[in-house]
């Protein structure tokens, strides 16, 4: 998350939405194939991607909306 909240950094998009990181869909099997890794699920993992999503974006001075699966 973070090397992503760098990269938008340099272009300033006027708003982020956190969606495609949700669990739910077809998210997490996309996610995994981008990382090459597996995701580890666990209770409240959505709260707390949240969490970090939002910290990510603050370190950076970007704004973002996330909706709570």
């Amino acid at each position: 998350m973070g090397a992503i909240a760098q990269a938008l950094e340099d272009i300033q998009p006027d708003h982020i939405y956190g969606e495609s990181i949700h669990v739910r869909g077809q998210n997490v099997r996309l996610l995994e194939a981008a990382l090459g890794e597996r995701i580890n699920l666990t209770p409240g993992f959505d709260r707390g991607i949240s969490k970090v999503f939002h910290r990510e974006l603050g370190r950076s001075g970007l704004r973002g909306v996330w909706w709570p699966a």
